[in-house]
């Protein structure tokens, strides 16, 4: 049986073709981790990466507030570029694939920034 996210739309199907690289957008899970609740809960065994974050706190004019997590780039802040993490609900900077991600980015030297 086949995962669902190995099956998805014709176009994301894999084939000898994406062994080469020619789409990069194809994902295949591996056997291992079939399925796509093993695939979200095998993620948060890994350890997360330790970023150094700034976080900013603003005020909304009803009380409340955003709490903004970034991370601030090595090189001049004018040159790096800026990713912007949008998340559900129930995530935040600490989630794994935020940590990830601004993992990442730090190692390329960009800023990034996730709401807590």
């Amino acid at each position: 049986m086949r995962s669902r996210a190995s099956q998805g739309h014709p176009s994301h199907r894999h084939d000898a073709a994406n062994d080469r690289g020619a789409d990069p957008t194809a994902y295949r899970a591996p056997r291992w981790l079939a399925g796509g609740h093993a695939q979200t809960i095998w993620p948060y065994r890994l350890q997360r990466p330790s970023v150094a974050l700034r976080r900013e706190r603003i005020e909304t004019p009803d009380g409340d507030f955003w709490d903004l997590d970034w991370l601030d780039a090595d090189r001049a802040a004018a040159e790096a570029p800026v990713v912007v993490l949008f998340h559900g609900l129930e995530g935040s900077s600490e989630s794994h694939y935020a940590r990830a991600l601004l993992g990442a980015l730090a190692h390329i030297g960009w800023r990034g920034v996730s709401s807590t």
